[in-house]
């Protein structure tokens, strides 16, 4: 650390290679291992946030999550190897076991952001040719499907529940 500022680094290697990032927290050995000028961010478990060098006000909890992360930021990664591939790409939220595992930018085509993967696995296959924008609701109870799709619904327009017997997305 040459001259960032507010940081809190607790294991091994944590925030090794900060130079000037500030208002990081990084617990556990190897989180936010890359870090450099990247600040805001909170990686809690091993290798979490990994190989950030730039991204700001990412918020990693997992073993491994959001562990490509280079330069993306406004990323949420809940759950072991949450958002595991994402290096470039910004808001998106990822909680469950491998959610959005393969998640990334896609040069010359379209920055896969803004999406919302929530269960074990949702998502998990997400790649470059999709665009973002786009919500899984992973292994969950119907009813809080439902809840979770009118929620969505509510929020960004999208179709309601299947129960409503309008929604193809469940």
């Amino acid at each position: 650390n040459t001259s960032g500022g507010n940081n809190t680094a607790t294991g091994n290697y944590a925030l090794l290679s900060n130079t000037t990032g500030g208002f990081n927290t990084a617990t556990g050995n190897y989180a936010l291992l890359s870090n450099t000028t990247g600040y805001s961010n909170t990686a809690t478990g091993y290798r979490a946030l990994n190989s950030n060098t730039t991204g700001n006000y990412n918020t990693a909890t997992g073993l491994h999550s959001l562990y490509s992360n280079t330069t993306g930021s406004h990323n949420t990664a809940t759950g072991d190897s949450a958002l595991y591939s994402n290096t470039t790409a910004s808001q998106n939220i990822a909680i469950g076991t491998q959610a959005l595992y393969t998640q990334s930018y896609n040069p010359g085509s379209a920055w896969n952001s803004n999406n919302v993967a929530i269960g074990y696995q949702a998502f998990e296959e997400f790649g470059s040719r999709e665009r973002g924008e786009l919500v899984e609701v992973g292994v969950i109870k119907t009813d809080l499907q439902c809840e979770i799709q009118r929620f969505l619904e509510a929020l960004h327009g999208l179709p309601r529940c299947p129960h409503d017997k309008i929604s193809p997305y469940f």
